[in-house]
């Protein structure tokens, strides 16, 4: 193979803590707000839940980012309960320098036997040059009830696309040269983010190759949980003078629970590599099983840690 390519389009989710897994951090809340267990994508998650009393209240969280002009779509899955009030509803909002945006508005209780109730909602905003981005919520609006809001998304484009699961995934925030919320190994100072080179957004990781140290990567969790059978995608942009036969790649490591059958370590990792013989910018995925491989083992899985290979 001498070449590599792909038609689908690379989502980089521009909000961090997206899926409230470090609770309200980045985020302004008002009115009865909380951050629960069970979410659009698994237990081991967390989604925000709000509350309004009365057809008059308002409960929500909100936030914004630096953006550059452009058009930029807002997505999230909402899940409602007796939302109610004339002109009331779950919903997001977007304000800019230039106007306020509004996605579909939910109201009653959305529909558990599809999606267990979780239904997707988007509004899309352009940024001319000059305006901005003031905020966007996520919330119940002049209206009673409940609503629950997981996984929200704000991407450059005219319509949402699949949610990305990797938390700064394009390597825009950083601490020290380390992606944040990423843990690292073996990386010395000149590794880390960097501003020379990268494909989408700003940044990119820089791993220098240093054979005799060993194992170098950066990763971060993943908290989503399911059964064996659960099927993702991951993937990635690479560029590299690399050497054949050696670590380039990236990596998921899948984390078990302990079933009491199996004798080996309770992960199974499932990589995706990219071409030794490319030294430009390619593109690689691939699918990834949540199976383990056993016919006699059914296994509940509670993690999927995410690893980016250099060495």
């Amino acid at each position: 193979m001498t070449s590599a390519g792909t038609t689908q389009k690379t989502v980089n989710n521009l909000i961090p803590n997206s899926g409230f897994e470090y609770g309200s951090s980045g985020w302004i809340t008002n009115g009865d707000v909380s951050f629960v267990a069970d979410s659009f994508l698994g237990s081991n998650n967390k989604k925000m839940r709000t509350v309004s009393a009365s057809t008059t209240g308002y409960s929500y969280v909100t936030r914004s980012v630096a953006l550059s002009p452009g058009t930029y779509t807002l997505s999230c899955y909402v899940k409602t309960e007796n939302v109610s009030a004339t002109g009331g509803r779950a919903t997001l909002e977007v304000i800019t320098s230039d106007g306020w945006y509004n996605s579909e508005a939910v109201s009653g209780t959305t529909d558990t036997n599809v999606d267990n109730g979780w239904k997707r909602i988007y509004v899309t905003f352009t940024l001319a040059q000059g305006q901005s981005l003031n905020r966007f919520t996520a919330g119940v609006l002049s209206a009673s009830g409940t609503a629950y809001f997981d996984n929200l998304q704000l991407e450059d484009g005219s319509a949402p696309n699949k949610y990305n699961l990797l938390e700064n995934s394009s390597f825009e925030n950083s601490s020290s040269g380390i992606p944040t919320n990423y843990w690292s190994n073996n990386l010395v100072s000149d590794d880390g983010v960097s501003t020379a080179n990268y494909k989408h957004g700003t940044k990119s990781l820089k791993i220098s190759g240093q054979p005799t140290v060993g194992s170098k990567f950066i990763a971060h969790d993943i908290q989503v949980s399911g059964k064996e059978g659960d099927i993702y995608s991951l993937s990635g942009w690479a560029k590299a003078n690399a050497i054949p036969n050696k670590q380039f790649e990236i990596s998921a490591a899948i984390i078990y629970e302990d079933d009491g059958i199996s004798e080996t370590a309770d992960f199974k990792w499932a990589p995706v590599k990219f071409n030794t013989c490319i030294s430009d910018w390619q593109f690689a995925s691939g699918i990834i099983s949540t199976d383990d491989g056993k016919a006699e083992t059914n296994r509940n899985y509670t993690r999927i840690d995410i690893y980016i290979y250099y060495w």
